[in-house]
C-alpha cells in the first residue's frame, strides 16, 4: 500500500514537471512567434509592405515610438514624440503657481509655430487649497489662467495644453 501510494506521488509529480515544461516551451514559441510578427509590416516575410486590397492602398502596423525634428526659432530644435489619438496633436505640459490669483503661461515659440491655435485647450489641475482654476484669456502666444471667484491665492496647478498640429505646407 505504502509503495502504491509513493509510485502515485511521483507519477503525479512527473506529470506536474512534464506540463511546466510544456507550457513553459508554448509561452517561449509564442513570444518568438509574436517577436517575428511585430519586426515584419502586416505580417509579411522580409519587411515588404502588402497591399490591403486591389486599390493599391498599403497599411502598416507600427509598433515602437516615432519622433520628428521641428526647426525652432533661438535654439536648438526640439523633440516631439507622437501620442496616440485619431489627430495629429502636439502637447506642453507642466507646473505654474497663481500670484495673487493669476499667472500667466508663456507658450514657447517652437510649440506656437507648430500648432494650429484655433484647437488649443487647456486642462487645469489645482495642487494647493483654492477656489478652483479657469482659463481667463487665451493669446497666441499665452494662456491666462485665473482662481474662481475672485479668489487671490498662490496656488500652485499643473496644466496640460494640448492642439492639432499645423500641416505640413
Amino acid at each position: 500500500q505504502t509503495s502504491a501510494r509513493q509510485a502515485k506521488q511521483t507519477s503525479a509529480r512527473q506529470a506536474k514537471q512534464t506540463s511546466a515544461r510544456q507550457a513553459k516551451q508554448t509561452s517561449a514559441r509564442r513570444a518568438k512567434q509574436t517577436s517575428a510578427r511585430l519586426a515584419r509590416p502586416n505580417g509579411n516575410e522580409g519587411g515588404a509592405p502588402r497591399p490591403s486590397s486591389s486599390s493599391g492602398r498599403v497599411t502598416f502596423k507600427v509598433h515602437g515610438s516615432s519622433s520628428r525634428l521641428r526647426p525652432a526659432t533661438g535654439g536648438l530644435p526640439p523633440s516631439y514624440h507622437r501620442l496616440a489619438g485619431p489627430e495629429y496633436g502636439l502637447y506642453l505640459r507642466g507646473r505654474a503657481r497663481l500670484r495673487e490669483g493669476r499667472a500667466v503661461l508663456e507658450l514657447p515659440p517652437h510649440f506656437v509655430e507648430s500648432i494650429q491655435p484655433d484647437t488649443l485647450t487647456v486642462h487645469l489641475t489645482p495642487t494647493a487649497d483654492c477656489r478652483g482654476l479657469y482659463v481667463s484669456a487665451r493669446g497666441a502666444d499665452r494662456v491666462v489662467v485665473a482662481e474662481l471667484a475672485g479668489g487671490r491665492s498662490a496656488a500652485s496647478f499643473d496644466y496640460l495644453l494640448l492642439a492639432q498640429r499645423r500641416s505640413a505646407s
